[in-house]
């Protein structure tokens, strides 16, 4: 009985030194879901940051977007949803759509110093656009542009 009772200690203290020092695998920040979204004649390969922390974390901290790149929030309400370049590494064009998704306002060239200004549009939409600084002029969108979105499993 004193024998089990010793073996039983021991394989309970590996057990909780196995949990203390075995390094907890976590997950990776980053978004698997992709949409190709279009925008005035433009597509854009976005990724969805749809919950609250895929909102929250953004952009920040990751490599430059490339062309025809973005990232697409997608808010449970409309609102004028503020966006801030907090933990920012490049500059961004960021596009405001309203209730009937068309272009509604832009903060072009948004830069990492502006931090911690926050930009809101004037008007409540569901949908704010992320994309490389500079990507507004160069494809020749306007305040207007219709955003579409196919249908997908991400939104």
């Amino acid at each position: 009985m004193h024998k089990k009772y010793k073996i039983t200690l021991l394989l309970l203290c590996i057990a909780v030194l196995g949990v203390y020092f075995y390094p907890q695998k976590t997950k990776s920040p980053t978004n698997t879901c992709v949409v190709d979204i279009k925008l005035g004649n433009t597509t854009v390969r976005s990724k969805i940051a749809k919950t609250v922390n895929e909102r929250a974390r953004g952009l920040s901290g990751t490599s430059p977007l490339s062309n025809n790149e973005g990232m697409l929030f997608v808010f449970d309400f409309p609102d004028r949803h503020g966006f801030w370049m907090k933990d920012m590494k490049y500059s961004l064009d960021i596009i405001w759509f309203d209730e009937n998704n068309k272009i509604s306002f832009v903060k072009k060239n948004f830069t990492p110093e502006s931090f911690p200004n926050v930009e809101s549009p004037k008007t409540i939409g569901s949908y704010v656009l992320e994309v490389p600084s500079g990507f507004f002029d160069k494809n020749n969108l306007s305040v207007g542009d219709l955003l579409e979105i196919p249908p997908s499993s991400c939104l």
